[in-house]
């Protein structure tokens, strides 16, 4: 057996979370290999997405505290966060093992290496970490960004700031139980943060902080006894300087938990002068009002259409996402929805007018949004898809039809399919740039 191999394997083994194997096939590999001592290994290129190592070591750790355990995936989980700097848990991986079987020689070996120093770390700093969650968030990837955020919590878990970071990525995702025990563990452990520099950091730009505002006040309108989402409704309008509004819904609370130390905390803030999030200098405020309320009216008629949408009434949500690009039209994010409504509607020349618009406006050529996540069901996001391939099958000279066809396979994580699709394209459209581009993307 040649070592590289072998350590290919165990990365892959690793990876499908056959974590009992991956542990023989990487005491294979360390047996055939003696030069660990001197090798600096960089986990990260196995997997080149971001932050993916992280998150597969941290899935791994949650199967060994809920799992049946054998040694061989200890000495694995040992190894992987010794080479990927997390050298407290490698060293407890090791000395767990090696309680348990202290004739485990492969463990012992690299256990050793700790008090000759510690292996290269290739862990990106935090505030590496910080900048990859915030462009997340900046670009509305919420998902993304929360489990960037959340890793870098996992690796630094002094920075305690990285917890409001979370809480307002769980907020996004309307996830609010999670969100509200969230926000309320770092105004405990880090209260002063809620007046720093960090939260302006955070905030970008209004869209992201418009959209969670508008989506809270929708969630009370439909259960006003909701009094997680009523907490985390008053904590948004403190920090928007909305404080008679924050005020109400404080008192509210109080007079319910009137022993709550954390909501009599944000009752001293009211009275308190906070920074404002998004005061630039020398701007005129008279606009910057103007453009919160039109943000405000976009991100209410998107939210209604999206709810619409859910309930399978295509035309109605299509209504409302026409009415946000009125109120604003160089939105993009209004474009991608209406041309998920179209695209619903089964209206492909509509489409792909509309997707053709949007490249020409942005240089993003693949939406964010998450296409399937947005039907009642994926189910029926297979069966709109469907139905189309069976127009594409019929209409065999429908190209329009046919590009709309092959970008959802891109964005519905269909590439190979996508390839097949964007190669006919090319023979038939040479001269169409976004064909040459999806064409390009998928070799």
């Amino acid at each position: 057996y040649h070592p590289l191999s072998n350590f290919y394997l165990t990365t892959s083994l690793f990876a499908l979370k056959e974590y009992s194997l991956g542990g023989k096939a990487l005491r294979r590999t360390v047996n055939l290999y003696p030069h660990w001592d001197t090798s600096k290994i960089d986990l990260h290129d196995f997997f080149p997405r971001d932050f993916e190592l992280i998150r597969k070591i941290a899935s791994f750790e949650k199967w060994l505290f809920f799992s049946t355990r054998n040694n061989d995936s200890y000495f694995l989980f040992g190894f992987l966060c010794q080479y990927s700097g997390l050298f407290e848990k490698a060293q407890m991986a090791y000395k767990i093992l090696l309680s348990k079987d202290p004739s485990y020689l492969e463990a012992q070996k690299f256990a050793n290496m700790f008090s000759q120093g510690s292996p290269s770390s290739y862990l990106p700093n935090w505030e590496k970490l910080h900048q990859a969650a915030q462009k997340k968030f900046s670009l509305e990837e919420y998902s993304d960004a929360l489990d960037n955020w959340s890793n870098a919590y996992l690796y630094y878990p002094e920075k305690s700031e990285t917890l409001y970071s979370i809480a307002y990525s769980l907020c996004a995702l309307r996830k609010y139980p999670q969100a509200y025990g969230m926000l309320r563990l770092a105004l405990k452990v880090a209260p002063n943060f809620l007046t720093s520099p960090f939260q302006q950091s955070i905030w970008s730009s209004r869209r992201s902080f418009d959209l969670i505002l508008s989506q809270l006040e929708e969630t009370l309108q439909e259960r006003p006894d909701d009094e997680e989402a009523l907490f985390l409704l008053s904590y948004f309008y403190l920090l928007n300087q909305e404080k008679k509004k924050a005020n109400l819904a404080l008192e509210h609370l109080r007079q319910k938990y009137p022993n709550d130390e954390t909501i009599r905390f944000l009752q001293t803030q009211v009275s308190r002068s906070l920074p404002d999030l998004f005061s630039r200098a020398g701007e005129n405020q008279e606009k910057n009002s103007l453009e919160k309320r039109t943000e405000r009216t976009l991100s209410k008629q998107i939210r209604l259409g999206e709810k619409a949408f859910r309930q399978e009434k295509y035309s109605e949500a299509h209504q409302h996402f026409v009415q946000a690009i009125l109120d604003n039209p160089k939105n993009i994010e209004a474009r991608w929805y209406l041309c998920m409504s179209t695209f619903a509607k089964e209206e492909y020349s509509s489409t792909y007018r509309i997707l053709k618009e949007i490249f020409q406006a942005t240089p993003e050529k693949i939406s964010s949004l998450d296409w399937t996540g947005l039907y009642r069901k994926p189910e029926v996001f297979e069966e709109k898809l469907s139905t189309l391939g069976r127009w594409v099958l019929e209409k065999e000279e429908d190209d329009q039809a046919l590009f709309v066809f092959g970008y959802l396979l891109i964005v519905s994580d269909r590439r190979d399919q996508a390839k097949v699709i964007f190669e006919r394209l090319q023979k038939r459209l040479p001269q169409d740039k976004d064909v040459e581009y999806f064409y390009r993307l998928l070799q």
